[in-house]
């Protein structure tokens, strides 16, 4: 970001398998944007963009009514926002769990 490019991951599939954070929380690097997939839903179809409000905002700040819609069959889908509320709780709850499987799977490839 030096050079105001915004560095973005593709945490689709990634996001919450290397870490409770995804690759940013393993590599130790944060991301302007981060692009999750069905992953955060349990499953259901569901695709999520974040990042901070400069680089989010849906309109150019020359002409504020040019609004960008965002719109789509799975958009604020109720039992797909559900299962990613849900999801986010368990994954709180259950940060732990990351480094005992990875020491697992370490001890496993040894």
């Amino acid at each position: 970001t030096a050079c105001d490019v915004p560095l973005v991951f593709d945490e689709v599939y990634t996001g919450f398998r290397m870490a409770a954070g995804g690759a940013q929380e393993y590599y130790d690097v944060t991301a302007d944007i981060v692009v999750y997939g069905k992953t955060l839903g349990g499953g259901l179809a569901v695709g999520v963009v974040c990042g901070p409000s400069r680089l989010m905002r849906r309109f150019d700040p020359q002409h504020p009514l040019r609004v960008c819609y965002v719109i789509g069959t799975f958009s604020a889908a109720p039992i797909t926002l559900a299962a990613m509320a849900e999801f986010l709780k368990w994954l709180d709850a259950n940060k732990g769990l990351y480094p005992k499987y990875e020491k697992k799977t370490d001890d496993w490839v040894r």
